[in-house]
């Protein structure tokens, strides 16, 4: 994390910001994982009403590299200090104008949520489905975003993929499932210990590999 010489000013506004900051309401559908989140722009929304009078404010950086989309926040304040987070970087989905731009949304409205400490995703208690190792950010209930149908989901998809593929190479699945782990483990995204990014960093080394092993037959 990148930080101007002097923080005082800008911790002192972010105080503040704390105070007038209200979550905002959690009234958007995702139908594949069957729960509720913020938009980005519900973020905005709640970000800047609560930023009025302390001097804040905040832009965003967007990159891209080979490992997919990257984005950045820095928080600004008006006395010159600064505190800018370190890059998320995302894959698309697809490598098309959709795939990129979905990836770039969802970059922006997690590092927005990290950064002011809003409330992005529904909290599920932590709690009925599978329970991730505790991340270096700490509290492990509040980071969890899927509820148990999201989880069954998302390991449905996967161990197709798997399947397929083991299918292709003639290996057995546990192989498969080894060699897709150790190259996601690779990626320095992995260990931020967002279980989307995870979740989303081995389902798209599993469909590329199925792609290629299609190819090569």
């Amino acid at each position: 994390m990148n930080r101007s010489d002097k923080v005082n000013e800008i911790f002192k506004a972010l105080t503040k910001f704390r105070e007038n900051v209200k979550q905002p309401v959690k009234d958007k559908k995702n139908p594949f994982f069957k729960s509720d989140y913020v938009t980005l722009e519900g973020v905005q929304k709640s970000i800047d009403e609560a930023l009025k009078d302390t001097g804040l404010s905040y832009s965003q950086i967007v990159s891209d590299s080979e490992k997919g989309t990257s984005v950045s926040t820095i928080i600004t304040h008006e006395s010159g200090q600064f505190i800018e987070t370190g890059k998320l970087t995302l894959p698309p989905t697809k490598n098309d104008a959709q795939g990129n731009g979905s990836a770039i949304t969802y970059a922006r409205r997690y590092q927005l949520s990290g950064a002011f400490g809003i409330s992005s995703d529904i909290d599920d208690d932590g709690d009925k489905a599978s329970r991730p190792a505790k991340s270096n950010y700490g509290n492990t209930r509040a980071k969890k975003q899927y509820s148990n149908n999201a989880v069954d989901a998302k390991k449905k998809l996967f161990d197709g993929f798997v399947v397929l593929i083991s299918k292709k190479l003639n290996s057995d699945v546990q192989t498969v499932k080894s060699q897709i782990v150790e190259q996601a483990e690779k990626k320095p995204e992995w260990s931020n210990g967002d279980s989307n990014v995870k979740a989303m960093i081995m389902l798209n080394i599993a469909e590329a590999m199925k792609k290629q092993v299609s190819t090569n037959k």
